[in-house]
């Protein structure tokens, strides 16, 4: 009976500890969340983190926003986005309203009272259909006007202007100069594409933090002559956080031309480079002989490889390097019509045969020239360590390192689609 009786007050003794376990620890749980998991950054692309989580700490993404960051955004949704960027000051309030039939949402009449946001016809305003790219650009062109930030007037410089509608022109141009709104790769626009959340959000907070707001165009960095353009094919790999480092220690750009399946394995690698400054471009998806493919499987393994980039980086420049620089005027007519300038080499190192460090510097250094495009491969440890003395040689010599759109804008004003180039002097 004894015993029976301190096996029940032990029963009862931990059910009590239970209780309290099951009261106490969640309050601790939570008031340890940190903040980026309540704002479901996982779901964002690696581009956009940095973005969302400045967008959250500032007040500035509405609860139904904060997941599926990816998803195309509707118009109710990207109302409500600019609701919260708009009264994120306490001076400003919006007071006025603006009905449609189709919604009382008061985020929508909000940014119709404000004139940001037009119905679709008929006292409608469709709040669940999804934005294109050029909408978004009037309606971000307009927001900036109503908080007294007006974006100045400038004209596009996009390959495909002549497929903006003629009422989305004006904005296009402002918020590209303004580096409020790019491109999707190419220099392309895609005026009816989709406008997803992580984009909205992206572009809300360059227009609340002016001091963001870059310069469009590659050459607005302070770069002179005599310049050359390191560029590294086939990574990212082990090999390429060590070149990263020196480059890094001695503030120089270069163009690692990426193979799109190797991203999967190292997108951090790829989004550091990026975020450095240095050009993450294309170099196909599966790294494929250009010339063994049709011009459907060349454009697929292009828009792959550009598609893969974009996920990472954001962007994905107007140029690309044909696998071991096979290509031929077919391919160049395809690469062209995709968009994209063809980038060779006017000095090669053969690091990937050699795979001397002391051969790959005297290569370089015994050849180079301004306007020279250097090849080298960031897969070999080799190379990784002739850039330990090559990076800083160059620079003694008054050389700047730049990226390859760097060197081609600086040269010529532009990057010609179709074009195959070798240098730029």
């Amino acid at each position: 009976m004894k015993t029976d009786r301190k096996a029940k007050k032990l029963i009862a003794l931990i059910l009590i500890l239970i209780l309290v376990m099951g009261t106490v620890t969640p309050v601790t749980a939570q008031s340890n969340q940190p903040a980026s998991n309540a704002t479901n950054i996982h779901t964002a692309s690696a581009w956009a983190r940095d973005n969302i989580s400045q967008a959250f700490e500032l007040g500035l993404v509405p609860q139904n926003l904060m997941r599926n960051y990816t998803a195309n955004i509707t118009r109710a949704e990207f109302a409500a986005l600019a609701v919260a960027f708009y009264e994120s000051t306490p001076e400003r309030v919006i007071t006025a309203r603006a009905q449609f039939n189709d919604t009382n949402d008061i985020n929508v009449q909000k940014m119709g009272g404000l004139e940001v946001v037009d119905g679709v016809g008929g006292g409608n305003f469709a709040p669940n259909r999804t934005i294109t790219r050029q909408e978004a650009a009037v309606m971000l062109a307009r927001l900036a006007y109503a908080v007294g930030e007006p974006l100045p007037p400038a004209e596009s410089t996009f390959y495909d202007n002549d497929r903006l509608a003629p009422w989305a022109i004006d904005a296009v141009g402002r918020v590209q100069a303004a580096g409020i709104m790019g491109g999707i790769g190419n220099n392309t626009f895609h005026p009816n594409g989709t406008y997803t959340r992580e984009q909205s959000i992206a572009t809300m907070l360059r227009l609340l933090v002016p001091e963001e707001r870059i310069t469009a165009r590659p050459n607005a960095r302070n770069i002179q002559r005599p310049m050359v353009a390191l560029t590294f094919d086939d990574g990212p790999s082990a090999h390429t956080g060590r070149i990263l480092d020196v480059l890094e220690r001695h503030d120089a750009r270069a163009t690692f031309f990426v193979i799109g399946r190797r991203l999967r394995a190292r997108p951090e690698v790829a989004l550091r480079a990026h975020q450095s400054g240095h050009e993450v471009a294309n170099h196909l998806y599966h790294h494929q002989s250009m010339t063994a493919l049709d011009n459907a499987g060349i454009i697929r393994d292009l828009r792959a490889g550009s598609e893969a980039i974009i996920a990472i980086t954001g962007e994905s420049p107007p140029i690309m390097r044909p696998p071991g620089g096979a290509f031929n005027d077919r391919v160049s007519r395809v690469v062209g019509a995709e968009g994209y300038a063809l980038i060779m080499w006017s000095i090669d190192t053969n690091d990937w045969r050699d795979r001397n460090a002391n051969t790959v510097y005297q290569r370089i250094m015994s050849n180079v020239r301004d306007g020279d495009i250097i090849l080298l491969h960031d897969t070999h440890g080799t190379t990784a360590a002739a850039m330990e003395r090559v990076i800083p040689s160059l620079i003694q010599r008054g050389f700047t390192l730049v990226t390859v759109s760097e060197l081609l804008y600086y040269t010529y004003g532009e990057i010609q689609s179709g074009r195959v180039y070798y240098h730029a002097r």
